[in-house]
């Protein structure tokens, strides 16, 4: 017996509803969009207020990663980057800083728990050292105030790298690259425990992120977020509250 009517077009083929749907909702986004882009298509000082709660900053707002203080001495630097490779400085001479904050790993280590000297296991994993130089503490406790207080905790920790400073200092003094390297960053030609720690925060200081599509809006290239993602920002500084956390 034939059906009472013929089917519709959206009965023989059930995804017509999708299409019709997403023609009927693009006119009434558009203009949204449209607004939106031209709330975000200045400074930051001209974008809609952001929603900040009770005891925060009324500053805050996103800024760029302001890279023109990880700038150091460059001698000091590449000093530093030799130490921070070489695994002489650990009592076993098989344990470098970088086995922990590996730059493939974005300067951590990857792992649940550090290992250290005699493969003892630490209580946590290494942080990545990626921007530590607009750090305030250090350390997963922040028990350290400056790079260089950080760095001398692995080196001397007898989990970690287990190191007699007065005893390496001899070790690094023996070496003809370093007599040369340390010439050329301090002008001397006996590397001290001091010269250490400072050419390693030094290093250390120059290890940040690459500029992100964020970065490149906040500086006024419009066309690095598409507008998913702006509508995104928008909800991170107004009606999500996140810049009230981050």
């Amino acid at each position: 017996m034939p059906p009472p009517y013929p089917k519709s077009a959206v009965e023989h083929y059930p995804f017509l509803w999708v299409v019709l749907a997403v023609l009927f909702l693009l006119p009434a986004c558009r203009p949204e969009s449209d607004a939106l882009k031209l709330a975000y298509a200045g400074s930051p000082d001209t974008w809609p207020p952001a929603v900040l709660g009770p005891g925060v900053d009324p500053n805050a707002e996103l800024e760029p990663l302001v890279r023109d203080s990880l700038k150091v001495a460059k001698n000091r630097a590449e000093l530093g980057k030799k130490l921070f490779f070489d695994p002489r400085l650990s009592a076993s001479n098989q344990i470098s800083c970088a086995s922990c904050h590996d730059p493939d790993l974005a300067w951590g280590d990857g792992r649940r728990q550090s290992f250290g000297h005699n493969r003892q296991r630490g209580q946590r994993n290494a942080p990545s050292l990626l921007n530590v130089a607009l750090w305030d503490h250090f350390f997963w406790d922040g028990r350290a105030a400056s790079l260089e207080e950080q760095v001398l905790g692995p080196l001397q920790d007898q989990n970690e790298m287990n190191e007699d400073l007065s005893g390496l200092e001899a070790e690094l003094n023996a070496i003809p690259e370093y007599q040369q390297a340390l010439q050329e960053a301090y002008g001397v030609s006996k590397i001290s425990q001091e010269d250490i720690t400072t050419a390693l925060a030094d290093f250390e200081r120059g290890i940040y992120s690459r500029k992100s599509r964020v970065d490149r809006f906040i500086e006024g290239d419009k066309d690095a977020l598409e507008i998913a993602e702006i509508r995104g920002l928008h909800l991170f500084r107004t009606k999500a509250r996140c810049l009230n956390c981050h």
